[in-house]
């Protein structure tokens, strides 16, 4: 038997210059490249998922109060000092896992980010695309400003590429709502993890509110992507229509 899975047509508009960085190019000269595929700008499955993470992480904070089960984790193995300050916030301390040993896994339960988007050792429900480009990127040189001087500070000249304002992205995201091989369904604890997905046990989270709820309305959320936010890059919007 087939996955029942929903596919989502997401369109990723530039509001200002956005800049998702790559590896250094020396054949192109270029000292901070856009992240490319065959040439073509595109935001990383990753990165756009890192996206879709934060803003689902804040989202539960605020639900965690009427239920600690709704708690996000850090999905970290080593914490940076900025993450391991959001545990003051409420976050859990330790990223979610699951170990299987003998068809058991660990009996700590798995936070509503982890049940869609995977945990260490677990796939989730929502697979996220990478988002290519309808346009190509432009270049761009800086220079840093000396502050005692007023003046550009010696060597540090530095090229860098970008996507323009009004640019858009664009990639097919797929939630699975049922897989029958696995005995998975959406809205329910899986079948081999039953004691780790309690946040759903109860009944109070059906397919239609998560897929709304955390998902659709999640995505649309998404303000800033990218890299030099504080230079004023990676104002977007984000656009999300079922494919039918």
């Amino acid at each position: 038997m087939l996955a029942s899975v929903k596919r989502f047509q997401i369109m990723v508009t530039a509001e200002s210059p956005v800049r998702v960085g790559g590896s250094r190019d020396p054949v192109r000269g270029v000292d901070l490249p856009m992240a490319t595929v065959a040439g073509r700008p595109v935001i990383p499955g990753a990165s756009f998922k890192g996206a879709l993470r934060a803003e689902l992480g804040s989202y539960l904070l605020g639900l965690a109060k009427a239920s600690s089960e709704l708690r996000p984790c850090i999905p970290a193995a080593q914490p940076s000092q900025q993450e391991k300050e959001l545990v003051g916030q409420g976050f859990r301390p330790k990223a979610c896992s699951v170990q299987e040993e003998a068809g058991e896994g660990k009996r700590e339960t798995i936070c509503p980010a982890c049940y869609l988007l995977g945990a260490q050792g677990l796939v989730g429900f929502v697979s996220v695309p990478f988002l290519y480009a309808a346009v190509g990127q432009e270049d761009l040189v800086e220079i840093a400003i000396d502050g005692a001087s007023g003046t550009t500070r010696s060597g540090s000249l530095r090229s860098l590429e970008f996507v323009g304002t009004k640019a858009t992205f664009s990639g097919v995201l797929e939630v699975v709502l049922r897989d029958p091989v696995r005995g998975w369904k959406l809205g329910l604890p899986r079948p081999q993890f039953s004691r780790e997905d309690q946040w759903v046990a109860d009944g109070s989270w059906p397919a239609e509110r998560i897929e709304k709820e955390l998902v659709l309305d999640r995505l649309e959320a998404i303000k800033r992507l990218g890299g030099f936010k504080s230079k004023g890059y990676g104002r977007v919007s984000v656009k999300v229509t079922e494919i039918l």
